[in-house]
This record gives structure tokens, C-alpha cells and sequence, in this order.
């Protein structure tokens, strides 16, 4: 498998570089006719990979932009870590043990940490996220009116450009 770099966008490339070096694909698995993945991203994805004397015949991917026929980085990441060798044979690892492990491990550093660094760190994370943003507003916060009514104005947009 040479040359699979040129398939992706420079940018796609170097999301699926990202996506790989931060363990992103929880499970990898040889098959009879190329490889299956599970990456984790906003969902969980799947990601097949299929190939034949030694080229790549087809690629898929559950997210969404490959549902246009586009390579992601999903993709990406996965051929990074079978040129990394890290492809198991089928069935060799479940993925929810995977995932139970990686949680498990980071449950135990959390544990670790001083409240006062946590807050920090919490804080910090929401105001670069604007998905975690919300989440913790919405969660945790008291009513903010303002921010009730931001949210309620991004509802009705992204319901205005999806109701067709």
C-alpha cells in the first residue's frame, strides 16, 4: 500500500495524522479483503478499508462527509495505524472492551487531579468548545437569559436551513 497519502486533501491528511496520534481508532482489524475500524470522532464511525494485490480498491466511512464520496479523515487515521502495523486479526479485541479500558484509565487520571486544576482545565476546554460551552451552560448553569436566547436563535437557524 504506497502512495495512499495522495488520495486525501493536505488538510484531510493532517486531521487524520491528529486523529490517529490521539488514539482516535479504537479498534483495528485485519480481514480477509483489507482492514475494519471503529474511530471515534463526533460518533463513533466505522471505517472499512478494502484492498487487492497490495492497492487500495475501496474505501468507506459511516461520518457523514464520506457519505458524499469523499476520503476523511477517519480513513486517514485508520491507514496510519496499519502502516503503523497496528491492525489485530478479526475479532481479536471487542471495541466496547476498548473503549471500557481507555475510560477506565482516564476515570483513574481525573481521580488524580486537584479540584482547583480541574476547574481550570474545565474552563479552559469549554471556552476553546462551544460545544462543551453549551453543554455545561445548559447542564450546569442557572438561567442566563442571553445565553437562552442565543441558543434558542441557533434552534430556529439551523431549523430554518434544515426544514428545506
Amino acid at each position: 500500500m504506497e502512495n495512499w497519502k495522495s488520495l486525501f486533501r493536505p488538510h484531510i491528511l493532517q486531521r487524520g495524522l491528529d486523529y490517529y496520534e490521539e488514539g482516535a481508532v479504537v479498534s483495528l482489524d485485519k480481514t480477509e479483503s483489507g482492514y475494519r475500524a471503529e474511530v471515534e470522532g463526533t460518533e463513533d464511525y466505522e471505517v472499512e478499508i478494502e484492498i487487492q494485490d497490495g492497492e487500495i480498491t475501496d474505501l468507506y466511512c459511516s461520518c457523514p462527509y464520506a457519505d458524499d464520496g469523499n476520503y476523511c479523515k477517519h480513513m486517514a487515521a485508520v491507514l496510519y495505524a496499519v502502516d503503523n502495523g497496528e491492525a489485530s486479526e478479526t475479532g481479536a479485541r471487542n471495541p466496547s472492551d476498548m473503549r471500557n479500558e481507555r475510560i477506565s484509565s482516564l476515570q483513574k487520571i481525573v481521580a488524580d487531579i486537584p479540584e482547583k486544576e480541574l476547574r481550570e482545565l474545565v474552563v479552559s476546554l469549554a471556552d476553546n468548545d462551544q460545544s462543551l460551552h453549551n453543554r455545561l451552560m445548559l447542564q450546569y448553569g442557572t438561567e442566563n437569559p442571553a445565553f437562552l436566547a442565543r441558543l434558542k436563535t441557533r434552534i430556529d437557524e439551523i431549523g430554518w436551513r434544515r426544514s428545506g
